[in-house]
C-alpha cells in the first residue's frame, strides 16, 4: 500500500490538517492564518476540495502572498460583510486582478506540504509569527507548483 499522499508528501495529510485546524481554533493569533491554511490544503489536496471555489483559493493565497496577512483578512471581513445581503457576492472584487487558477491537472509533489507547518515542538511553537512564516512558505509552494503546471503562454 503506498503511504504518500495525494499532494506528494511521505505520508497522509488529512490528519495533519486537522490538527492545524485544531490548534488554529484555540489560538487567535494562530487563526489569523485559517484562510491561507485551508486555501493551501485544498488546492494541494483535489480529493478534498470544491472544484467551484479552487479559482478563488487560487487568488486568496496569491493576495496574502502580495499584500500580508492583514490586508487579506480585511478583505475576507469585508467580504462576510458584503455577503450578508440578499444577493451575495463570494468572489470579492479585490482578487480580479490576480492570476485565474490554471486550466490544468492538479500539481503533485509540491515542494511544501501541511506537514511542514508543524514546526519543532508543534504548530505552535515559536508563536504566531514563526507559525506565520511557515504558512508564507506552504502558500507560496502552493501558488508556484500551479504557476509552474501552467503551459508558457505563447511569445
Amino acid at each position: 500500500m503506498d503511504s504518500t499522499c495525494e499532494c506528494g508528501a511521505a505520508s497522509p495529510c488529512v490528519d495533519v490538517w486537522h490538527a492545524a485546524l485544531a490548534e488554529e481554533q484555540a489560538d487567535p493569533e494562530m487563526y489569523a492564518w485559517h484562510n491561507p491554511l485551508v486555501c493551501s490544503f485544498l488546492l494541494q489536496h483535489p480529493s478534498q476540495r470544491d472544484e467551484r471555489y479552487a479559482d478563488t483559493q487560487f487568488r486568496w493565497l496569491q493576495l496574502f502572498l502580495n499584500r500580508g496577512i492583514e490586508a487579506l483578512n480585511a478583505v475576507a471581513r469585508r467580504t462576510v460583510s458584503r455577503n450578508r445581503g440578499s444577493s451575495p457576492d463570494v468572489v470579492p472584487p479585490e482578487l480580479a486582478g490576480y492570476h485565474p487558477l490554471p486550466d490544468v491537472p492538479s500539481p503533485t509533489g509540491f515542494r511544501l506540504s501541511v506537514h511542514h507547518l508543524r514546526g519543532p515542538g508543534g504548530f505552535t511553537a515559536g508563536g504566531a509569527a514563526a507559525y506565520g512564516r511557515r504558512m508564507t512558505e506552504l502558500a507560496r509552494a502552493t501558488v508556484d507548483a500551479w504557476l509552474d503546471a501552467a503551459p508558457s503562454p505563447p511569445r
